[in-house]
């Protein structure tokens, strides 16, 4: 791997949709560190084109605003068609599904709120050199979920095991339309309500919840079920 030395000057690729932010991020790593700026825009697509046309970025920095899923799809698009790629992210969010999922797309170093700017240049200095760069709390966190799932994550595969075709079927039905009654759906698949009730009484307890507005809703946050 190529080293690059104290005094040379790194180019930066800037992916982020908000224009004001991402050339107000462009500007101040310019004015305090050895960056130059040699891509900005806002699309992933747009990024990879110019690559096969011969842009090579030291580093791609980019923004990940969940739940908006266009940073991690950027992250995870990278990390299959460019491996060597070093990535940094930013983020308004600390919460832990966001630190989870950014070092596990590829992430090197990740920048939040609370930060000091020596900090964050530092880290940026030393993922150049190809290494990844973690705080106390990005290090515990992986620490703690060596699997690289996110707890939701965790549960949603732990819902999945756990409930059976049919059950997972009923649950598609009830979040599609929560009016659907145990006599509707068991006219659907040619069974009696009272099963159509014993698969609903199962997953209410599988969720935890005591309600169908509960269980649908529970279903889609943890995404079980997408919509």
């Amino acid at each position: 791997m190529h080293r690059h030395t104290k005094t040379e000057r790194h180019t930066l690729a800037l992916l982020d949709e908000h224009h004001v932010l991402r050339e107000a991020l462009g500007h101040w790593l310019v004015s305090h560190g050895p960056y130059e700026v040699a891509w900005s825009g806002t699309r992933v697509d747009e990024l990879m084109a110019a690559m096969d046309k011969g842009l090579r970025p030291d580093m791609v920095v980019l923004a990940l605003r969940p739940p908006d899923e266009a940073g991690f799809k950027a992250l995870e698009r990278m990390k299959d068609e460019r491996p060597d790629l070093r990535c940094t992210a930013y983020t308004h969010r600390k919460d832990e599904a966001t630190l989870i999922r950014a070092f596990r797309s590829g992430v090197q170093v990740l920048v939040y709120d609370g930060m000091e700017p020596n900090t964050v240049l530092h880290a940026l200095a030393t993922a150049m050199e190809g290494a990844v760069v973690h705080t106390p709390d990005t290090q515990r966190l992986l620490l703690e979920n060596p699997d690289g799932l996110t707890p939701e994550e965790r549960r949603r595969q732990r819902l999945l095991r756990e409930i059976s075709e049919r059950e997972l079927e009923v649950l598609e039905a009830l979040v599609k339309d929560p009016d659907h009654t145990s006599t509707t759906l068991a006219q659907r698949w040619r069974i009696s309500a009272r099963t159509v009730e014993g698969y609903i009484g199962s997953l209410l307890g599988t969720f935890g919840v005591s309600s169908r507005t509960a269980l649908v809703v529970a279903a889609i946050r943890l995404g079980v079920v997408r919509v």
